[in-house]
């Protein structure tokens, strides 16, 4: 983790950390939207708008509500509060924060879309789609001729292998890059510490509570608090690196 921002503690309740985070996102979104208005690139503007921001900001004022109320689950005096109530605010709470991580790692790539476009991630470079596609389609055709497999099978092979090669061919843009990715992204780029990666995952797997019949551990609501106040961290680390306008005439433009 950068000291600079955050030392790694708890250093603050849970209204002090109602208002940072929603202190700390209004600058982020501030920084955000100035960086794709003076940006000459067109698809950074059209990534970062004001309405993708308002989105951004609507979940950040629900999460900042919501850690308002988290004292009442927290106290020994819940005998109003069912199980099933507290389970569904908590849960509720990790999505939107998976949801508004996932934001900010989208937006911080959309502000570097160049490097993020020129890294090539993911990408098979030296690969000849057809000189692959075609041998490879021809012993699909050989088994069901062969009656190895039948016919919706090899259909089913062929746009299979036809979703893979699109996926290593043609870089994804930053908005439809999901979570996980991201992370992998951001780590194998050297963008983030271990520490803030190990973090990220634990956000990542509590977020996954949404798929509520599998079983799945939920984390407390001090793990909860922890990683919002690695989120406003996180912000915060990403405003230090976005391009530095403060010195640029801006009335020019």
């Amino acid at each position: 983790m950068n000291k600079i921002y955050w030392d790694g503690d708890m250093d603050v309740g849970l209204e002090d950390l109602s208002n940072l985070l929603v202190k700390i996102s209004a600058e982020f979104r501030s920084n955000a939207i100035k960086c794709a208005k003076y940006s000459y690139d067109p698809k950074i503007q059209e990534l970062i708008t004001e309405e993708s921001m308002n989105r951004f900001e609507a979940i950040v004022g629900c999460l900042s509500s919501d850690l308002k109320e988290i004292f009442y689950y927290t106290t020994d005096d819940i005998d109003s509060i069912s199980v099933g109530e507290s389970l569904g605010l908590k849960m509720k709470d990790w999505i939107m924060l998976g949801s508004a991580v996932e934001a900010i790692l989208q937006i911080f790539l959309s502000v570097y879309l160049t490097d993020y476009q020129s890294s090539n991630w993911n990408q098979w470079i030296s690969f000849n789609v057809d000189n692959a596609k075609k041998p490879i389609f021809e012993v699909i055709d050989k088994l069901v001729n062969d009656n190895v497999i039948e016919s919706p099978q090899g259909k089913s092979l062929k746009e299979a292998i036809k979703k893979k090669i699109k996926e290593h061919t043609k870089l994804k843009s930053v908005d439809k890059v999901m979570l996980n990715d991201l992370i992998l992204f951001f780590d194998n780029n050297n963008i983030l510490d271990e520490d803030d990666v190990t973090c990220l995952r634990d956000i990542q797997n509590n977020r996954n509570c949404v798929h509520a019949y599998s079983n799945r551990n939920i984390g407390t609501w001090e793990d909860l608090k922890y990683c919002i106040r690695f989120f406003c961290y996180l912000m915060e680390v990403f405003i230090g690196q976005f391009p530095d306008l403060d010195h640029i005439d801006l009335s020019e433009w």
